[in-house]
């Protein structure tokens, strides 16, 4: 299964990067470089670890996104028809996004080591296993979001929900006048565990919690798109 897997998630890295889409993530990292260092010449490993956490997030929701698209077409059929289980199909699609995303994590992490701040091989050590669980459950969530594991539009409704929490985050407190609400609470401790695992500081144990409930976010979200995936009947687009 897992040789199976590297080999389909290799073969859709290799069919993004045959096309200009392919361009798209390092574009999106250069731009969440210059917007994470416009007002602030210099970082620490704290701001190092959440902006480039945030950034390199939508960057990897994004990706899979691209890569999902690709892997709905008519063209992948002969690859799926091959596999004894159709969740290896969307397993493959998580790890090319991993692959990318990761990648574009070290041209984000060369550019800032470069020519903004410096950080000691402990430090990055102590950031990457907080990136890790970050870009594993954008890569989920980007894969929950396309159509490749939509049934009946589903993927609408994760649009939606992931629009009023933003909502409620921006939008609903200052328009109740500071009040809160459940719905905000709501959304603030489902989305704290998330924050705390870029935020809590970088030598403290507080962080393995939020890292577990990052992860399993994560696969919540991996096996909700499984079984849409598995019930759905495969109309390719083209």
């Amino acid at each position: 299964m897992t040789r199976r897997v590297l080999s389909l998630s290799l073969a859709f890295v290799r069919n993004l990067y045959r096309t200009l889409l392919g361009m798209l993530p390092p574009v999106l990292t250069l731009l969440v470089y210059r917007l994470s260092f416009t007002y602030r010449n210099q970082g620490d490993p704290a701001y190092f670890t959440a902006m480039g956490g945030i950034g390199l997030a939508f960057v990897g929701v994004v990706t899979a996104l691209l890569i999902a698209d690709r892997a709905n077409r008519a063209a992948m059929y002969s690859f799926i028809a091959r596999l004894p289980r159709r969740a290896e199909f969307l397993f493959a699609v998580v790890v090319a996004t991993l692959f990318i995303t990761v990648a574009m994590a070290g041209l984000y992490t060369s550019l800032v080591l470069g020519f903004h701040m410096a950080l000691t091989p402990i430090e990055l050590l102590l950031i990457f296993p907080r990136w890790l669980s970050i870009f594993i459950l954008s890569a989920t969530l980007g894969l929950l979001m396309s159509r490749l594991a939509s049934r009946h539009n589903s993927h609408v409704i994760v649009f939606v929900v992931l629009g009023g929490m933003a909502l409620s985050r921006e939008q609903i407190r200052y328009l109740a006048n500071g009040q809160s609400s459940w719905f905000v609470d709501g959304v603030e401790f489902v989305v704290r565990p998330i924050t705390d695992a870029l935020t809590i500081n970088l030598q403290s144990s507080d962080v393995l919690p939020a890292l577990a409930v990052t992860w399993l976010y994560a696969t919540v979200l991996l096996a909700s798109a499984v079984w849409l995936f598995q019930r759905k009947d495969l109309l390719w687009m083209e």
